[in-house]
């Protein structure tokens, strides 16, 4: 595997552990948990393209970063719903006027754990 694949990978998992720091706290802090959800699947994505010898972009919109990964992951089409949901995350709950509850954080993590161990699998870690 590249180096700079598995440094997106290691970032990515920081922000999966964080993850679930955050749902396992005694008071969960929902919007934290959708950002680092959202920023894990796109370190992941991201790390893909490199392993592929594609350029990571520099965008936060994981339907086009799926996009991109579909011609050499095509078991990605499946995610392309939750890959929107997930974008949303990345720069709306951090200003004030967004809030993401219970119910986000838990579809978050659903969805972060689908699309990390499919991407984890591909990359054969």
């Amino acid at each position: 595997m590249k180096p700079l694949t598995l440094e997106w990978v290691a970032k990515g998992e920081g922000d999966y552990r964080v993850v679930l720091l955050l749902m396992r706290a005694k008071q969960p802090v929902h919007d934290a948990i959708c950002y680092h959800a959202q920023q894990c699947v796109e370190k992941y994505l991201k790390a893909w393209l490199i392993e592929q010898g594609m350029p990571a972009p520099k965008i936060h919109d994981l339907e086009t970063l799926v996009k991109l990964c579909l011609p050499s992951m095509q078991e990605l089409s499946f995610h392309i719903d939750g890959a929107r949901y997930l974008s949303v995350f990345a720069v709306e709950v951090r200003y004030p006027g967004s809030f993401a509850g219970e119910s986000e954080a838990r579809a978050s993590l659903k969805l972060v754990r689908s699309i990390r161990k499919l991407l984890r699998t591909k990359l054969n870690i």
